[in-house]
């Protein structure tokens, strides 16, 4: 592929990956009894996925910093759906948790996008849904180890 043809690819590619992410987090879907702001919804997600997580962590995987991780831990303890711990042995690390309240929203949560996105996938054949997990496996894998 010559320099030029890349460059419109990759300006055309990134502008549909932000609509596509903008349409996929629009705040209306989002919102939930508690109001909480979508990167709420999202921690509250990443916590039900893969369980007690560092502060540091969470910052790295939401591309923020870890005073925004704070913040928003805050908002969520005083709303109960998340805990604070520090481990015994260094109590300088804060791990995030989610609350029992906190969990079964997150899985309610977690089913409606995964509703959402089965109807986008539906108006795609199956064949091209495989060629979509497996191109999106691939750029992450790239991108993780170029890290």
């Amino acid at each position: 592929m010559k320099s030029r043809e890349l460059d419109r690819l990759s300006r055309e590619l990134l502008d549909m990956m932000i609509q596509v992410n903008s349409r996929l987090r629009d705040e209306r879907r989002w919102r939930v009894v508690e109001d909480l702001t979508v990167p709420q919804v999202i921690l509250l997600l990443l916590l039900n996925r893969r369980g007690p997580m560092r502060t540091g962590d969470i910052a790295r995987n939401l591309c923020v910093t870890q005073g925004v991780i704070t913040r928003m831990a805050d908002r969520l303890l005083k709303k109960g759906l998340v805990a604070r711990t520090r481990l015994p042995e260094d109590r300088r690390v804060v791990l995030l948790s989610l609350s029992q309240r906190g969990k079964r929203l997150a899985s309610r949560l977690e089913r409606e996008r995964v509703e959402e996105m089965k109807a986008v996938l539906r108006g795609i054949p199956a064949r091209e849904r495989r060629e979509l997990h497996d191109l999106f496996t691939r750029i992450r894998d790239h991108l993780e180890s170029t890290r």
